[in-house]
C-alpha cells in the first residue's frame, strides 16, 4: 500500500501502527477527494493498488473517526449493505481482473479457470475462506466469548474464531483450515484481525485466486448502526501488492433468525459434453474469452492519470 510515495513498511518504521497509520493518511488528504475519477484499471498494477488503498482508506476514516461505541461494541446481527461492486452474487465477466495486483502467475491461473468447475459434485458446498468470506451476501453474526470473539456468516455456514487471548499463530505447516487461524486486538475502538493458514481460495468469482499463503488483516469498526471491515490481503505467490477492499454492514434486530445454511449437492450434473471425471479449465492461449479478443480497459486517460498522481503525490 501506498500513501504519498510512502510504503507502509517505512511509515511502521517511524513506530506508527496500521491503524495510526491509515488515519494519517486520511487525514492529510480528506480535502482532496474527488468523485470525478472512473472506475477504469490503470496500465501498471502499482497504481491501480494505490488508487484503491487511497478510497477504501478514505472509507475506513469515516466510518471509524469519531465513533460513539466504545472498543467491543460491535456485537449483534448485521445485514450487507450492498453487493461488493457488483462481484459477489453471479461474478464478474470472465478475464475481468480489473483493480486486482494480480502477477503473471495470478493472471494465468485466471485465464485458465473454466467455470464449470463450480458445477463439479466435490465443488458445489465448498466453503468460502477467510479471505472471501466477508463479501458473501448473507447476514453475519458476532458475540463475544471471553477469549474469543466469534464471527457467524450463513453464507455456506462460516464460523470464525478471533482468538483475543495472545496466543500466536501456528508454525506455517500446521494445518491449513477454509477459515484460517485468526487473532485479534483492540486498536481503539476497532478491532483489527489477523488471518493466517488459510486454504486456497477466490479473491475474486470468476476464477481469481489466493494462495494458501495469503495473509488476510481486517479491521472492523463501528459506527452508530453500521460496521465497516476493511480487508487487507497480502498473498506472496499470486499478488504484486496488497489488495484493500471494504465491506459495509447495517444492524438488524437483535431477534433477527438466521438460518442454517443448506447446500445439497446434485448428482449427476450436467457439465457439457466432457465425461464427468473431466476437470473443467483452459490451456494457455484456448480461453474462449480471449481468443475473442476481449481487452480490458487497462489504461486511464491523461487527464484522469494527472488527477491520480496528484492525489497520491500531494504533501
Amino acid at each position: 500500500m501506498h500513501c504519498s510515495g510512502q510504503t507502509v513498511a517505512q511509515s511502521a518504521a517511524r513506530r506508527l501502527s496500521a491503524a495510526s497509520y491509515l488515519r494519517r493518511c486520511v487525514a492529510a488528504r480528506a480535502r482532496e477527494r474527488s468523485s470525478a475519477l472512473v472506475e477504469r484499471a490503470p496500465r501498471r498494477v502499482d497504481r491501480t493498488s494505490r488508487l484503491r488503498t487511497v478510497g477504501w482508506l478514505l472509507a475506513f476514516s469515516a466510518l471509524s473517526a469519531g465513533s460513539a461505541h466504545a472498543a467491543g461494541d460491535i456485537w449483534g446481527k448485521w445485514a450487507h449493505l450492498g453487493d461488493f461492486a457488483g462481484y459477489t452474487a453471479g461474478g464478474p465477466p470472465m478475464a475481468d481482473f480489473q483493480f486486482l495486483p494480480l502477477n503473471e502467475d495470478g493472471r494465468m491461473r485466471g485465464e485458465s479457470w473454466n467455470p464449470g468447475i463450480q458445477a463439479q459434485p466435490e465443488r458445489q458446498c465448498f466453503p468460502h475462506s477467510a479471505v472471501w468470506a466477508p463479501f458473501g451476501p448473507t447476514p453475519i453474526h458476532i458475540w463475544d466469548e471471553g477469549d474469543r470473539i466469534v464471527i457467524r456468516m450463513q453464507s455456506n455456514e462460516v464460523l470464525r474464531s478471533i482468538w483475543m487471548d495472545g496466543r500466536s499463530h501456528p508454525p506455517a505447516h500446521a494445518l491449513h483450515t477454509w477459515s484460517g487461524f485468526s487473532t485479534g486486538e483492540w486498536v481503539g475502538d476497532t478491532l483489527k484481525i489477523t488471518t493466517t493458514h488459510n486454504k486456497e481460495g477466490f479473491i475474486r468469482r470468476n476464477g481469481v485466486y489466493h494462495s494458501d499463503r495469503a495473509v488476510v488483516i481486517e479491521y472492523i469498526t463501528r459506527h452508530d448502526g453500521y460496521l465497516t471491515d476493511v480487508v487487507v490481503v497480502e498473498d506472496p505467490v499470486y499478488l504484486t501488492a496488497p489488495l484493500v477492499r471494504e465491506q459495509s454492514y447495517r444492524q438488524i434486530p437483535a431477534d433477527t433468525e438466521i438460518f442454517p445454511y443448506t447446500c445439497e449437492q446434485r448428482w449427476p450434473v450436467e457439465l457439457g459434453p466432457e465425461p464427468f471425471h473431466f476437470t473443467p479449465h483452459y490451456l494457455p492461449g484456448e480461453n474462449p474469452v480471449l481468443q475473442r479478443g476481449r481487452v480490458r480497459e487497462d489504461t486511464f486517460s491523461d487527464q484522469e492519470e494527472s488527477e491520480i498522481n496528484r492525489l497520491l503525490n500531494r504533501r
